[in-house]
């Protein structure tokens, strides 16, 4: 059994174990990750975070353009700087939307790409399909022209 006089004989070889088994599971983990598992995991979850965000810039732009438009039918009634703050809003609320949408396609395409290189042709549609990542539409990942 394990008792005081035992740990202070063997303190030295337990040290070294538990040093070694930090170590081991610190190189698994690694490992882990740059297989193709793991990187379609860390992939996958990037896109998801994307596609959340996107999700509520596209609902801050919404609610913005709400408020401008009410705002704007009562504008007799409404300060002129309270509406140029709400049109403010809303151009930002659109401009953060743009930057968004093109982080989405940049995700969108490292989860493709990961699914087309590292996997069988046999299983890419249901990968595709699985994870959520639309059909290929344009090999640009985003555009500078706006559109």
């Amino acid at each position: 059994m394990i008792d005081e006089a035992w740990i202070r004989d063997y303190w030295a070889p337990l040290a070294a174990s538990v040093i070694v088994g930090g170590v081991v599971f610190y190189l698994l983990c690694r490992a882990w990750a740059g297989s193709r598992r793991g990187r379609l995991r860390r992939c996958a979850k990037d896109y998801r975070d994307t596609r959340r965000l996107f999700v509520t810039a596209e609902r801050e732009l919404e609610r913005a353009a709400r408020q401008v438009t009410k705002l704007e039918q009562r504008a007799d009634a409404v300060a002129p700087r309270r509406l140029d703050e709400a049109r403010n809003a809303r151009s930002d609320a659109h401009r953060l939307c743009e930057i968004r949408t093109d982080q989405l396609k940049v995700a969108e395409n490292h989860l493709r790409r990961i699914i087309l290189e590292e996997y069988p042709p046999s299983r890419h549609s249901s990968m595709l399909r699985r994870y959520g990542v639309p059909e290929h539409t344009d090999a640009r990942p985003f555009s500078f022209d706006g559109g």
